[in-house]
């Protein structure tokens, strides 16, 4: 490793020796970018040190002294460690020489070896059964896998199984590596009916668990749920497919009250054919649009019913402008024409209505956004009119 004293002070490049030669530093192993460490001081602080062409170039340490902008000892006490060679040897580097020796083994050997090596790692066995498994996995085996998705919220969260925003994360990425490791096999073996229940068991567990997190920690699971189900969809048998198809149905008319509802919308109308009843929300939404003043909901299930059913978007923007009369629908198309970019239309949209909104703060908006308009169209005269309007209107207001 290159130089790299130079970059602390004295006093703390002694403070970290120090920390290093009495066990200070744990668990210093390497990363892609550089190493990772944990160091033992007034509390437990994680160290990370990037490297390039063996130089020191970027280093952080969550102390109170390095987060405002420090090097500090704990820094200087890892370094110390990678120095007198703590960090052990580069994975690359050890992984050349695990195959070097592996190499050396006859089939015999390296099948009694890895038994020994399974055995001792309850963990590591579970993983290659699901990888390499022969059958397909039995009810008792799906079954234990709810129990254990049902655990993940016991291990990150409080007593009575909430995961709150801190573990979030840690939560997801367990919840998301069990999937892998225990569902993706079987997608992989061919096994796509007991894998469809695996999934559906793991769907029903994030849906009734108590996350007090953002909405990313559903969207993460749920999009990995998502390409599992499709996947098992589109390679099963006719009788599985079916049988799948009858699980939907039932999810489809439950939807209304889980959370992830638009993700079982979203598989039950693509990985499945149901255009008819697609068809038949859409004539309904179309029925609603013409007997309701306040159809801005309305418009959002129109433009998503017409996307699903790759049906031009003509007929849409059609309705927008018969209806333009309706605060709603100009509301869309003004939205639209912003979108495009299409000065002229969001001018002639906006002047009707300046003309027509008596709502205070509404039209002060709407006159905010022309004189924004009428300066990048170089419309000086109607930019100063609408200054003019908007000074009035203010120094006359209630």
């Amino acid at each position: 490793m290159k130089q790299w004293k130079y970059l602390f002070p004295a006093k703390i490049l002694e403070r970290g020796r120090e920390y290093c030669r009495y066990g200070a530093v744990e668990d210093v192993h390497w990363t892609e970018d550089g190493f990772v460490a944990t160091v033992s001081g007034t509390d437990v602080y994680e160290v990370s040190i990037v490297m390039k062409d063996n130089q020191v170039t970027d280093m952080k340490c969550t102390c109170p002294h390095a987060e405002e902008g420090n090097h500090c000892k704990h820094m200087a006490a890892v370094l110390y460690a990678i120095e007198n060679g703590d960090a052990g040897m580069d994975p690359a580097a050890s992984a050349e020489k695990l195959m070097q020796m592996i190499r050396t083994l006859d089939t015999d050997q390296l099948q009694r070896e890895l038994l020994k090596v399974l055995i001792d790692a309850p963990d590591q066995l579970r993983r290659f059964e699901s990888r390499y498994r022969l059958t397909p996995p039995s009810a008792a085996e799906i079954r234990r896998m709810e129990d254990d998705l049902e655990g993940l919220a016991s291990e990150y969260g409080d007593y009575y199984g909430t995961v709150y925003w801190n573990r979030a994360s840690d939560y997801t990425d367990a919840f998301v590596r069990y999937l892998y490791d225990n569902i993706q096999p079987l997608i992989d073996r061919g096994y796509y009916r007991p894998a469809f229940d695996a999934v559906m068991i793991a769907f029903r567990v994030i849906c009734e668990a108590d996350l007090d997190c953002s909405e990313d920690v559903y969207d993460e699971i749920g999009n990995v749920i998502q390409e599992m189900w499709e996947t098992c969809i589109a390679n099963a048998g006719e009788e599985d497919r079916q049988y799948m198809s009858d699980a939907f149905d039932r999810l489809y008319e439950n939807r209304e009250d889980c959370y992830l509802e638009e993700l079982i919308e979203s598989v039950y109308f693509h990985a499945f054919d149901h255009h008819d009843i697609l068809l038949e929300q859409l004539n309904e939404v179309r029925n609603e649009l013409t007997r309701n003043e306040h159809i801005r909901s309305l418009l959002y299930r129109y433009k998503d019913l017409l996307k699903q059913l790759e049906l031009p978007m003509e007929e849409y923007e059609q309705f927008l402008w018969e209806h333009k009369a309706n605060h709603d629908a100009r509301e869309f198309l003004l939205d639209e024409a912003e979108k495009k970019n299409d000065v002229k239309t969001q001018i002639e949209l906006l002047e009707e209505i300046v003309k027509e909104d008596t709502d205070n703060y509404g039209h002060y908006r709407s006159q905010r956004k022309l004189i924004e308009l009428y300066r990048k169209n170089s419309d000086t005269e109607r930019e100063k009119n609408c200054l003019k309007d908007l000074v009035l209107r203010d120094k006359y207001a209630d």
